[in-house]
């Protein structure tokens, strides 16, 4: 099965990503079973973008306590 979806690269992508994996649910070109694997591939993906920017975020935050002290 091929959806043609485009390569996640960040949070910009999100939406379309899932309106694709909706719109191939609704349409039968993959099972509501397929659809709900793949949200949960989105919703992975979500926690590693999150977890990458709060990591981002508190290295900046002690970088800037770092330098004032």
């Amino acid at each position: 099965m091929q959806l043609g979806l485009a390569p996640l690269r960040g949070a910009a992508d999100l939406g379309d990503t899932m309106a694709a994996i909706t719109t191939a649910a609704t349409q039968g070109a993959i099972t509501p079973g397929e659809a709900a694997e793949l949200a949960r591939v989105v919703e992975i993906f979500v926690r590693a973008v999150e977890t990458s920017d709060f990591e981002r975020r508190l290295q900046q935050l002690e970088a800037r306590r770092g330098a004032g002290a």
